[in-house]
């Protein structure tokens, strides 16, 4: 990839950056003392035109949709390579293989999980899981899935081969990109996968063999060091990726589960660690890392947005609200 194509980009986006909300207006948006109040903080942001177009400014997820959609339509105008934008609309069409599935063994229709940010077309995809034609003409990810159900009846089995298709999919076209902040993202994304796959299989107390379809390579924490932790405690695994993942991920990490000792924390503690690090890698004059990382941004703003929201429905107080979103500045 080369930083020069990405020139006109890249001064785009600075522009675009400005968009986002600042911190005074955060603080009013988790201050708001009932939906409406937050809703009305969000009319005098860049969000106010897309919730004027709406019926009700309660369907306010309708909102948040278009807002990434009308950013991801702009960026591809500029981006000369379209996969540098997959890396980020693979986890929607690996959302939607979920719901599919999910409508195919309830027959029953999931419209309203389906999520219109994904690169795949849904209606396709649907028409073929009801083909008993067309079954053996699915990717191959989905009928390992659709196996994986059947041999077990457990629901959970039809995310893994879903999850492994998608990370596969993150490293391939990291490496095809050969840039050195999308290998990051790819490489971390399988590490923060592998450590919380490992630690939900000890709550499930699932026999140690079971790791062997359930951990993905690729990741810089080697799946033979994670597996050789599969008995120890959660600051024990992290002591021993010390020396594999970067030490501020494991710091931060360690700080995260002794405060709460909840997988939600260190979940929190990855997300944290890689919109840093994303924000860092572009810190440049110009080059995709600028366009990627304004998506990355955008995308926990977004995230950040449906969590006060929901919160504001729930009438959950503002301290519990900061502890749920993720913010490293």
């Amino acid at each position: 990839m080369r930083a020069q194509d990405y020139v006109q980009a890249s001064t785009f986006v600075r522009v675009r950056e400005k968009s986002f909300l600042t911190r005074e207006q955060w603080e009013r948006l988790i201050e708001a003392s009932s939906l409406e109040d937050a809703l009305r903080v969000l009319q005098e942001t860049v969000y106010g035109v897309l919730l004027q177009k709406l019926d009700d400014p309660r369907d306010f997820e309708q909102a948040l949709s278009e807002r990434l959609r009308e950013e991801y339509e702009e960026m591809m105008r500029f981006t000369k390579q379209p996969e540098l934008l997959s890396l980020l609309r693979l986890r929607y069409d690996t959302h939607n293989e979920k719901v599919l599935l999910k409508e195919h063994l309830l027959d029953r229709p999931l419209d309203d999980l389906i999520m219109p940010l994904g690169t795949e077309d849904v209606t396709a995809g649907r028409v073929a899981l009801r083909s008993t034609e067309r079954a053996s003409a699915l990717p191959k990810h989905l009928q390992e899935a659709m196996e994986a159900y059947e041999g077990s009846q457990d629901p959970q089995a039809l995310a893994h081969p879903l999850d492994h298709h998608y990370l596969a999919s993150l490293l391939r076209i990291a490496e095809d990109l050969d840039n050195a902040l999308l290998k990051d993202y790819a490489s971390l994304s399988v590490d923060f996968y592998n450590i919380l796959t490992l630690l939900r299989a000890q709550g499930r107390k699932l026999d140690l063999s079971a790791l062997d379809g359930l951990l993905v390579p690729g990741g810089r924490a080697d799946v033979e060091t994670l597996k050789s932790q599969y008995f120890s405690s959660v600051t024990s695994l992290l002591d021993a990726l010390r020396h594999q993942l970067p030490d501020a991920l494991v710091q931060s990490a360690r700080g995260a589960w002794e405060k709460e000792q909840r997988l939600s924390a260190l979940e929190r503690a990855f997300d944290l660690y890689l919109l840093k690090t994303m924000q860092d890698g572009a810190g440049i004059t110009f080059g995709p890392e600028v366009l990627f990382n304004f998506m990355i941004q955008l995308e926990n703003e977004v995230r950040n947005l449906r969590v006060v929201l929901v919160s504001k429905i729930s009438d959950i107080e503002p301290a519990r609200i900061r502890e749920r979103i993720r913010r490293h500045a």
